[in-house]
């Protein structure tokens, strides 16, 4: 296809097959040299692929090394002896390659910030080289060469007599195109507009034209940029961008922010001293506080004397509506901006949760998610979803920069704390035990701790002393009812807590899909010596005397230290050809740790609320059905958990039922949001990814139902009225019944 005149462009070839590496003028036989440090790029020869792109402008990068072949290619950009664009013109065929670095996706190598910048000129710069790339090689190109420049560095007091100079070359003839021809003119320092010059229309010719535009004197301190389009017919035939400097009169320091906290009180007087320097008379500072909506609560404007200046605010951070502020202070010449400088930080903002809180579970599948700030506004402006999710524990981790550049009020946390077995490692832990039991019978396999290394069995006592605080997949299982763990435990949540307590998390998700199993698969846990002597007192406290445990179990134990419960096969066994089968020992163990487990989830909830964050809700992502094995005895969960995701529509009504005003209970099913609204639900905690949106951010069906859904419970107030309802139920009972549920699996 290339060789009958099909135009190609490359980007960071790897792999090449000898056709390819031919076609690109690449030896196939060298070997590709890695990366270089980060540079910048620089012009080797004129050519229409970089005419009109500010080359220096570009985001530093550190190209792959390629070797050409004799007349392979010539290089027309580079980054020290590396090529950074290359191009190849033989008889029909046309080939463009661009050597950006590291990854294909034009991404270069850039702080974060930049990236969530409200407009990102490097990309538009990126995507220039790449769209006249496409259009050499494809020969659309016209033929038609124009650039565009400016003094590199321009004083404020020389902007008057400063030109932009653009230039429009094509070759000699005789040109006629349809229609006007035009040039048109915008000068840019942020954002998507600025002063805009007046439009020329000229008559395209063969050769070389120039002209001469002024700079306008409003042009803000620092990095300007202008884009020159040339329309015909009002069609776009060529364009060309410059970037310049224009230099400060002053500067603004580091803000310091007293006192140094990670978030403050709203009623607590912050002080931010910033030092700085005028250049000319005349200057003042603007300070103001913004919320992150770009909400101004205070400003005050101060004016300032040429020379050094050190200057403090004090104000308190009230009327805010988001958790996130932003003391931003410009240094004006009037309307002109000189230099500019921000702090931002935290104010707590306790939750009252009175209405429908809907939250994300994950953020896009294999996308870096700070590259997607309009996916975030999305999630606001359009679903009304003001909630993200984060898992790092780092206080400059995704909830950062979620909060700060995404917008969101609040991000729910998932991993708090693994403490048992879900989809990503029960093969390698959880179904090890029940296969280890099932072979030798041995109960060590029954209990809940870790698993030796040196004898490949759990072991008796779990050593807590170098014990990490990493969610490690192979170290879960401990038991629950150990004072040892359970003192472990609140460590680990107040070091958790600790370090992300400044963002104030709407919950906490123990883990995705925790049980005292694994989801609700069976397994006699717990047989472990610390967890027998537990369930023996808890056996004392309910029987009293062992006499009575005897009759009820039908068992003949001596002294209460030798009392053992039934694994499943073991009380089966028992029960086997009996006409009244009794399976106590066996529910009663199951029982204990259906408390166990619960007990166990309101201690991390209190563990939370202890370490700094009063109105922490805590609890489980996935909650499964009424069984067995798992701990899921819904009235245990309705009076021990503080917060859940539950999946089914049964659970919800088990919840909705035992649910009341002291329990307290936070509900966020993923359902359908009216349904979950109308039975009490106070939010939903969902993948929102997964058949809602296209991949360029567009809504499905089910996205536009549930932000439909959204504004109308959030938006109209339907939410706050209806929670704050009082329901009223037909009376009619059903009987939950847990030690049935057990008994029909165990018979």
């Amino acid at each position: 296809a290339v060789a009958d005149g099909a135009g190609l462009v490359v980007v960071n070839p790897t792999d090449l097959s000898e056709a390819m590496a031919e076609l690109l003028g690449i030896d196939a036989a060298a070997k590709i040299e890695k990366h270089a440090r980060a540079g910048t790029v620089e012009k080797v020869i004129d050519h229409p692929v970089i005419s009109g792109v500010p080359l220096a402008a570009l985001p530093r990068i550190g190209p792959a090394g390629y070797k050409f072949t004799e007349g392979g290619a010539t290089v027309v950009a580079k980054v020290g002896d590396r090529p950074v664009v290359a191009v190849s013109a033989k008889a029909r065929r046309r080939v463009v390659l661009l050597n950006v670095g590291r990854g294909a996706e034009l991404i270069w190598t850039m702080r974060r910030e930049q990236m969530l910048e409200p407009r990102l000129p490097s990309w538009e710069r990126q995507w220039s080289l790449l769209l006249k790339s496409i259009l050499w090689a494809s020969r659309k190109d016209g033929h038609l060469v124009m650039t565009a420049s400016a003094p590199a560095k321009i004083q404020r007091d020389a902007l008057a007599q400063a030109k932009l100079k653009v230039a429009i070359t094509l070759p000699s003839g005789d040109y006629r195109p349809t229609g006007t021809s035009k040039l048109e003119v915008v000068f840019r320092s942020s954002g998507l507009a600025g002063p805009a010059a007046n439009t020329k229309k000229l008559a395209l010719r063969g050769g070389k034209q120039e002209f001469e535009f002024p700079l306008p004197a409003s042009l803000a301190a620092g990095e300007n940029e202008v884009d020159v389009v040339l329309k015909t017919a009002g069609k776009v035939a060529a364009w060309a961008t410059a970037v310049f400097d224009v230099a400060p009169r002053g500067s603004i320091g580091k803000i310091a922010l007293a006192p140094e906290k990670p978030f403050y009180a709203e009623d607590e007087k912050l002080t931010f001293t910033l030092p700085g320097k005028a250049g000319a008379d005349g200057l003042a500072l603007v300070a103001r506080l913004v919320d992150n909506r770009g909400r101004e609560v205070w400003r005050q404007k101060r004016k300032v004397s040429k020379g050094d200046f050190s200057e403090a605010f004090s104000l308190q951070p009230t009327g805010m509506l988001t958790p996130v502020g932003r003391f931003r202070v410009d240094l004006v010449g009037g309307e002109i901006v000189e230099a500019s400088a921000e702090s931002i930080f935290f104010v707590r903002q306790e939750l009252v949760w009175d209405s429908y809180e809907p939250v994300l579970w994950l953020t896009r599948n294999r996308v870096r998610w700070y590259y997607d700030v309009d996916y975030f506004k999305m999630l606001r402006e359009v679903m009304w979803i003001p909630n993200g999710w984060a898992h790092s524990f780092n206080p400059r981790g995704e909830a950062y920069y979620q909060m700060v550049y995404g917008g969101f009020n609040r991000v729910g946390y998932e991993s708090l704390h693994f403490f048992s077995m879900n989809h990503n490692w029960t093969n390698a832990t959880f179904e090890r035990r029940r296969r280890g039991f099932a072979k030798a019978k041995d109960t060590r396999w029954l209990y809940r701790t870790p698993i030796d290394k040196k004898t490949a069995v759990p072991v008796d006592k779990p050593d807590y002393a170098n014990l990490s605080y990493g969610n490690n997949p192979h170290n879960s299982f401990f038991p629950l009812d150990d004072p040892d763990y359970l003192a472990w435990t609140g460590k680990k949540i107040a070091s958790q807590i600790d370090r992300v307590n400044v963002f104030n998390p709407i919950i906490y998700d123990l883990m995705d899909e925790g049980s005292y199993t694994s989801y609700a698969r069976s397994h006699d846990f717990d047989f472990s010596p610390v967890s027998l002597k537990h369930f023996r007192i808890w056996l004392k406290d309910r029987y009293g005397a062992l006499a009575t445990l005897n009759r009820q179990w039908e068992t003949q134990f001596k002294a209460w230290d030798k009392v053992m419960p039934m694994h499943t096969a073991e009380v089966r066994a028992r029960a086997k050809g009996k006409k009244l089968p009794n399976y106590a020992p066996w529910v009663d163990h199951r029982q204990y740790n259906d408390i166990v487990y619960n007990r166990y989830i309101k201690l991390c909830s209190d563990a939370a609320r202890a370490a700094g964050d009063g109105d922490a809700v805590v609890g489980i992502g996935g909650g499964q059905r009424p069984n067995p094995y798992g701990g899921w005895d819904y009235w245990l969960v309705t009076n021990h958990f503080t917060w859940i995701e539950n999946y089914f529509p049964d659970t919800n009504e088990y919840i909705r039922s035992f649910n009341t005003p002291d329990s307290k209970l936070k509900v966020c099913p993923g359902a359908d949001v009216w349904y979950s609204l109308m039975t009490g639900n106070n939010g939903f905690y969902r993948w929102v990814d997964y058949g809602h949106l296209r991949s360029d951010f567009s809504l499905l069906k089910r996205g536009e139902v549930t932000a439909r859904q959204l504004a109308e419970v959030r938006g109209r107030g339907f939410a706050k009225l209806l929670l704050a309802a009082e329901a009223v139920d037909d009376p009619i009972g059903i009987h939950y019944s847990q030690s049935t549920i057990q008994l029909s699996y165990i018979r």
